[in-house]
C-alpha cells in the first residue's frame, strides 16, 4: 500500500559539539522513548485495554460472528507519533501521526479530530533507554508501586535504581477521517456518520505526552460527569518540546466543543460502551 505524507522530510536538529553530542544523542533516545509509547499499542486490546477492563458481550452471536466474543478478540489500530530516530522515519517526518505505520493522519500544521471513548490511567517503571530488553512493571495503583519498594516521586536515586514509576494511561478514541484524505488514508476508517468517515483507536501516552494530552483528557472526564468523555470533541496536533539534551514531539488537545447533537451523541456513546464494557 502506498504512503501518504502533507510534508517534505526534515532532517533532525543534532548537536555538533562532540563533547556534548554524545549526552545530547542519548537524552534523546529516552524522550523518544517515552513519546514514541504513545502508538506502540498493543495490536490487540485484549492484552493492553481489554485486559483490565474485559467486556462480556451480551449478544451471542455479534455482526454475524458467534461464539464468547469479548474486548480480547477485537484488534485495534494505532497511531505513531514519529520520532527523528523512529524505526519509520525514513518514511515519514518527524512530528508526523501515522496510522498503523503506513499513511499519515496528520502533522504539526494538519490536527487530527478525535473524540475519547475510554481511559485508564497506570503506572510504569521507568527504565534506561536501550540498555536492556526487560519490560518495565506496570501497576494500577500508587499503593502497588509503593508496595513493590518503588516510588512515584521523581528523584534521580529512584531513577538509578529504577524504583521511579511515571504517569501511563490507555485511551481507545475515535479518529475522523480527514476531508483531504487520499483514497489509501480513507480505507482505513469502517465506521459512518451523516458524510464523515471514522474508526477506533488505540493510544497511550507517558511522560510528557502523558502531561500533554493524558491529564487533560482525565480532567475533561472528570468535568463530563454523567455525559461521559464521548460527549466532548477534540482537535490534536504534535508539538515540538526541546531541553539541553534533545528534542522531541508530544501530543497536544484543544478542546472544540460539546456534542449536543443527539444522533452524533449516541453514535459516540454507543463506540464507547463497545470498547469500555
Amino acid at each position: 500500500m502506498a504512503k501518504t505524507s502533507f510534508a517534505k522530510r526534515e532532517k533532525p536538529v543534532t548537536d555538533e559539539n562532540p563533547e556534548t553530542q554524545e549526552n545530547s544523542i542519548e537524552a534523546e533516545a529516552e524522550v523518544v522513548e517515552e513519546t514514541t509509547k504513545l502508538t506502540e499499542v498493543t495490536e490487540s486490546v485484549g492484552t493492553e485495554v481489554g485486559e483490565n477492563r474485559k467486556q462480556e458481550l451480551d449478544s451471542p452471536a455479534v455482526g454475524g460472528i458467534e461464539g464468547d466474543i469479548d474486548a480480547e478478540d477485537i484488534k485495534l489500530p494505532r497511531i505513531n507519533l514519529v520520532q527523528s530516530t523512529s524505526a519509520i522515519a525514513d518514511d515519514f517526518t518527524p512530528g508526523a501521526l501515522v496510522l498503523d505505520k503506513e499513511v499519515e493522519l496528520g502533522d504539526e500544521t494538519h490536527p487530527i479530530q478525535l473524540v475519547t471513548l475510554w481511559g485508564k490511567k497506570l503506572y510504569q517503571q521507568k527504565l534506561p533507554f536501550g540498555e536492556s530488553d526487560e519490560s518495565p512493571l506496570v501497576f494500577q495503583t500508587r499503593k502497588e508501586v509503593k508496595e513493590w519498594g518503588g516510588t512515584t516521586e521523581w528523584s534521580k536515586e529512584a531513577i538509578e535504581d529504577h524504583r521511579y514509576f511515571e504517569n501511563l494511561a490507555h485511551f481507545v478514541v475515535a479518529v475522523r477521517c480527514p476531508d483531504e484524505a487520499s483514497e489509501d488514508l480513507a480505507a482505513h476508517f469502517d465506521l459512518e456518520i451523516g458524510d464523515e468517515l471514522w474508526t477506533r483507536v488505540a493510544f497511550t501516552v507517558n511522560g510528557s505526552s502523558y502531561n500533554a494530552f493524558g491529564k487533560q483528557m482525565i480532567t475533561a472526564a472528570q468535568t463530563a460527569g454523567a455525559d461521559g468523555i464521548w460527549s466532548r470533541s477534540w482537535e490534536v496536533k504534535p508539538e515540538k518540546r526541546s531541553n539541553a539534551r534533545g528534542r522531541w514531539f508530544v501530543p497536544v488537545p484543544r478542546f472544540k466543543g460539546k456534542i449536543t447533537d443527539p444522533e452524533r451523541l449516541a453514535f459516540f456513546a454507543n463506540l464507547a460502551a463497545s470498547v469500555a464494557g
